[in-house]
């Protein structure tokens, strides 16, 4: 199992994620943590934690290079069956790794998310999301229910497939990429990692996600322009009934 990190200025969270990849009951797993030039203390608690443990991998980008170019860095070297995600300022159960693996083994499944949990800052519960039990091309095109955090993938599944360089929701855009190709998504009905909302403008935040989501649309291979205006009109809907309380993700 390869377990793909990103870190930019993370110092706050940083340790608490790092520390529930150490205490998972899964034990066969090498971490790459992409220290993408960080102007906080992220690097010194990277190396702090590399000293605990050969599995510990550390890359160090000159620039900032963004969550995309730092993954795809760690992907190019990742050696695991598996492929993981975990974003530096989430956190993972201890039994994440092992029963997702179980999960995606009983199912024959080489890609899979799980449920998560929305935590403020603080570590406060926010809110719990929950991932459809199988998600294709289709459904996917109607929004984006995958967290980043909680999926694995078989490394060979993911091919020669690398996440794009877009600012924003370049996880999106892959996991398309990746159904557009006949893969399914199978989703496991366990809260098993905990997403940290960090604040910031919700209407800010809204805006630049929407802009996001259709330069994902809008450079999607063999996908026409008409398709798309209606895919990203059903994810406007969604997204809208979504804040007013109606849809749960």
């Amino acid at each position: 199992m390869s377990i793909i990190m990103p870190v930019y200025n993370a110092e706050a969270f940083l340790g608490a994620a790092l520390q529930s990849v150490l205490d998972q009951t899964e034990t066969d797993w090498e971490l790459w943590a992409v220290e993408d030039a960080s102007l906080d203390l992220s690097d010194k608690i990277l190396t702090e934690f590399q000293k605990q443990t050969s599995r510990i991998h550390l890359i160090k980008n000159e620039k900032n290079e963004g969550a995309a170019k730092s993954r795809n860095a760690a992907l190019e070297r990742a050696q695991g069956r598996w492929i993981a995600f975990l974003d530096a300022d989430d956190i993972w159960a201890p039994d994440k790794l092992k029963r997702h693996l179980a999960f995606l083994t009983a199912q024959n499944a080489v890609f899979g998310a799980t449920d998560y949990g929305v935590i403020s800052q603080e570590g406060i519960q926010l809110a719990r999301r929950i991932v459809p039990a199988r998600s294709d091309f289709k459904k996917l095109l109607k929004g984006n229910p995958i967290g980043t955090s909680t999926v694995i993938i078989a490394r060979d599944t993911l091919g020669d497939l690398r996440f794009p360089d877009l600012h924003r929701r370049q996880d999106y855009a892959l996991w398309l990429k990746l159904t557009q190709r006949g893969v399914i998504c199978h989703g496991l009905h366990a809260p098993l990692t905990q997403y940290r909302r960090r604040t910031g403008s919700l209407s800010d935040n809204r805006m630049r996600a929407a802009l996001a989501t259709w330069q994902v649309y809008s450079t999607l291979p063999e996908i026409s322009r008409m398709r798309a205006f209606m895919a990203y009109g059903t994810y406007l809907i969604r997204t809208s009934l979504k804040h007013l309380g109606h849809v749960d993700h």
